[in-house]
């Protein structure tokens, strides 16, 4: 009987230690975004996937990563301890909003046509009488939307936009230039930059609850991480 009970205490007590063993500092869930952010074997990798987690081991700060939706990655990050979300577009909106690790990387908006469609714009402004496709939840449909009088027509999925382009059923995409290389690699070769727009900060987006520390030596880490090319190199591929 003794030692039965000694078993399970001692049971009880490596799953607890197991437990502790298991914790980690942040919860993190990421965006799928090729190829700022997407999914490798199993791991989150890409542009920012890379940077942060590169910055993750040099700050020693633990961390989950998984993939979810963009709307549920922005929405946990906003009510629950411990959670961030990435790569999320800063703004001046978001800030108050989060805690901030970044930049994880920088990044130009742009206008996509395609070839056949023939469109030629000089300013943002222009684009007003056409039909511009968006990712629902993204910081660029938040743009037009505050800019007011674009025609906006927003999807839950970036490939619909491309399907929809190819397709005709809107004459610009609103995306990155990062996505616009990813998808001519792709086999989307009649793809083009109509017009940039805008130059942005992605980074990481966190409950305030997360500790100052935390951020801080995360923040520290990114800077390396730029001083010393690591950045540079990690994009250089994606240029």
């Amino acid at each position: 009987m003794r030692r039965t009970l000694a078993l399970t205490a001692l049971a009880l007590l490596l799953l607890v230690l197991g437990g502790r063993a298991l914790a980690v500092d942040l919860v993190i869930e990421a965006e799928e975004t090729p190829p700022e952010s997407f999914e490798i074997d199993g791991e989150m990798g890409g542009i920012t996937g890379e940077v942060l987690k590169q910055a993750l081991a040099r700050s020693h700060v633990t961390a989950s990563i998984a993939p979810v939706p963009w709307q549920r990655a922005y929405n946990d990050a906003l009510a629950t301890p411990q959670t961030c979300a990435y790569p999320t577009t800063v703004t001046d909106e978001r800030l108050p909003l989060f805690k901030w690790a970044g930049p994880l990387t920088r990044n130009d908006w742009v206008l996509i046509g395609t070839s056949e469609g023939g469109i030629h714009l000089d300013r943002l402004e222009d684009a007003r009488r056409y039909r511009i496709g968006v990712y629902q939840g993204d910081a660029r449909e938040d743009f037009f939307r505050k800019a007011g009088g674009f025609q906006v027509e927003t999807v839950n999925s970036n490939e619909l936009n491309l399907t929809r382009l190819q397709a005709g059923r809107i004459d610009l995409w609103a995306a990155s230039v990062y996505t616009l290389w990813y998808e001519r690699r792709h086999g989307a070769a009649n793809l083009k930059v109509v017009l940039p727009f805008r130059s942005v900060t992605l980074s990481l987006a966190c409950n305030k609850s997360v500790p100052d520390d935390v951020i801080a030596r995360l923040n520290h880490a990114i800077a390396d991480l730029i001083a010393d090319g690591t950045t540079d190199r990690i994009e250089a591929p994606y240029r």
